[in-house]
């Protein structure tokens, strides 16, 4: 989603500047806003509620924004991308740190971070490529659609869909 805007925002919508500027502002306050409230989600649905609402939202936002039909209708569906993929990320660096015991913590976190590094770009690369071929909407509405059966798949919005418990420091 990122990395596409400014395609998006010129070959979709034809406002190359203006559409990138209004897709990158409202993505990144949705973004700030879930941050500010991620703490208060936690502590009163739980992480694993949390992070299945997060889970649920975003690609529903990716199909919405692939068949957003304006940029006045995809302005706002970029602001939920901000939230829910924002909240998607932070819980699930949350359940990676919940799993690991105290002496890989460090170990996990730079492991999930590098793979993070590598994914993102090689991504944008691929996504880059299916986009010329076959066009913004259908990219999209697919990955939300394969990220939807990926969720399905693995149980992921289960009400039994739990979160790792946090390592319990007892048992040494």
């Amino acid at each position: 989603f990122i990395a596409l805007i400014p395609n998006v925002a010129d070959e979709v919508f034809r406002y190359k500047n203006l559409g990138t500027a209004l897709f990158t502002t409202a993505q990144g306050i949705g973004a700030v806003l879930v941050s500010v409230f991620m703490t208060t989600l936690h502590i009163k649905y739980g992480p694993t509620r949390t992070q299945q609402v997060f889970l649920a939202g975003l690609p529903v936002v990716l199909i919405a924004f692939g068949l957003a039909p304006s940029l006045i209708v995809a302005t706002p569906v970029a602001l939920f991308f901000g939230v829910t993929y924002l909240g998607t990320l932070t819980s699930t660096t949350l359940s990676s740190q919940l799993a690991a015991p105290p002496e890989l913590k460090g170990r996990v976190s730079a492991a999930y971070m590098a793979t993070l590094g590598f994914l993102f770009p090689t991504a944008a690369i691929l996504q880059s490529i299916f986009l010329e071929h076959f066009g913004a909407t259908k990219l999209y509405v697919l990955s939300g659609s394969i990220l939807a059966v990926i969720l399905i798949f693995v149980g992921a919005l289960k009400k039994s869909y739990s979160l790792p418990k946090p390592y319990d420091y007892k048992d040494e």
